[in-house]
């Protein structure tokens, strides 16, 4: 089996720069015959040699666009350049403006956010010195508390020493351990007092 020469858009661009030369308009049957003949193959595919064609029939419009646009009469190539220093003092007016805008627009929110970060800071240091005073309640509610438990545990000690020394005494007593009154049985006939 042979190796057929591909045909690349180099290949396709050479040409048609080469029929261009000769002055005939490059046409894919055009292209296709000369790359056959320059190739010895079928010349390529027209999926490769269509695409080239169009860019440079693109190519040759520009051109010959811009070269007419230098035959305008001199009053329409002067209007034109009024009408273009017109459009560009515009622009750069409208520029201008939206520039001062977007930093007026910018000044502000750095104004708000000032303001918001003094507001928020504010707000912290109250709800700080808020927090501290509760912890110093706290501090000394639980001072209290242990205060009260150790006297309550210093009682409970008072009193079960005082039971313990006299047995009889604590059976007579017609109050509890907490001083409160209470009802005995007595020990003899189960009745209380």
């Amino acid at each position: 089996m042979s190796m057929e020469p591909t045909i690349t858009e180099e290949l396709v661009w050479k040409a048609v720069r080469h029929l261009a030369a000769q002055g005939l308009t490059p046409t894919n049957g055009s292209v296709r015959a000369l790359l056959a003949d320059w190739t010895c193959t079928k010349g390529g595919s027209f999926s490769t040699i269509a695409p080239i064609i169009r860019a440079w029939k693109a190519r040759r419009l520009v051109s010959t666009m811009t070269a007419d646009g230098d035959r305008l009469p001199k009053h329409m190539q002067e209007r034109g350049r009024e009408l273009l220093a017109d459009l560009w003092n515009a622009a750069r007016t409208s520029a201008a403006a939206t520039l001062t805008d977007q930093r007026n627009e910018l000044h502000q929110q750095e104004t708000d956010s000032l303001s918001l970060d003094a507001h928020i800071d504010r707000v912290v240091g109250e709800l700080n010195a808020k927090l501290e005073a509760a912890e110093k309640r706290s501090a000394a509610a639980e001072k209290r508390i242990d205060a009260l438990f150790h006297s309550v545990h210093a009682l409970e000690n008072l009193m079960n020493r005082a039971e313990n020394s006299s047995p009889a005494s604590a059976l007579a007593s017609p109050c509890d351990s907490l001083g409160r009154k209470s009802v005995r049985s007595d020990l003899s006939n189960g009745s209380p007092h």
